[in-house]
């Protein structure tokens, strides 16, 4: 019963994101209000992991299968190559924003960031400071859902799923539930998911691709966006 419940809440929240997303896309995106939504992705994010804390609380999961996995080779990958893989990603997280920064001085502005959806990035102090919080949301929660209770529902279905089809399956539907992306969207945040998702296994805690996920999205924070294009 508890397998049906967390699947239940999965699809729900998959479809719910998805169906969100395809509305919103099809509103003008020159009035939009960037504050208000910031607001409702943190208020809609923190929903979706209170309703699977709650099932976790009714049901015979363990806590600890929702922050931990054991891969079976955990223990192969020492402190340093973790410290280091995280310095990597704050190192390209930099170099990123650097790269932004200096287009932005030459006047290469168009398709600065991300294409058609630059429209949604920060663009005022106040914006920028409440994007750290939507970093942090999706960081967390994001990773909670589709990293933690995404891979203890497969894991639990009667089809001894392997540690790479669970891999491939999860990020597949991380990059769905990102359908406001667009194609390529969908594409970059799926392969993301996978990378994020083999750090998991490397690390054995969430609390790496929790961090990592952060990182990734607070850079944009610090990227240039001033001018966007709306077409």
């Amino acid at each position: 019963m508890s397998m049906i419940f967390l699947g239940i809440v999965l699809l729900g929240a998959v479809l719910f994101l998805i169906v969100s997303d395809w509305l919103f896309l099809k509103k003008d995106v020159t009035k939009i209000e960037r504050l208000k939504i910031y607001k409702d992705t943190i208020v809609t994010q923190w929903s979706i992991l209170l309703i699977i804390c709650i099932v976790w609380l009714v049901s015979d999961f363990s806590w600890k299968e929702l922050f931990t996995i054991d891969s079976g080779n955990s223990e192969e990958y020492s402190s340093s190559f973790i410290a280091g893989f995280l310095t990597s990603v704050i190192i390209g997280a930099l170099l990123f924003v650097f790269i932004m920064n200096w287009r932005a001085k030459k006047g290469d502005s168009k398709n600065l960031v991300v294409g058609n959806i630059d429209f949604l990035l920060a663009q005022t102090k106040k914006e920028r400071l409440a994007f750290i919080f939507v970093a942090a949301t999706a960081g967390i929660c994001e990773e909670i859902v589709f990293r933690g209770a995404m891979a203890v529902f497969l894991f639990g279905l009667p089809f001894e799923f392997s540690l790479g089809t669970v891999a491939i399956i999860s990020a597949v539907i991380f990059g769905i539930a990102h359908f406001y992306q667009g194609a390529k969207g969908i594409l970059g945040t799926g392969l993301f998911g996978y990378i994020i998702f083999k750090i998991y296994m490397a690390s054995g805690s969430l609390l790496v691709p929790i961090i990592i996920h952060f990182i990734v999205d607070l850079k944009f924070v610090l990227t240039p966006n001033g001018k966007v294009n709306l077409k």
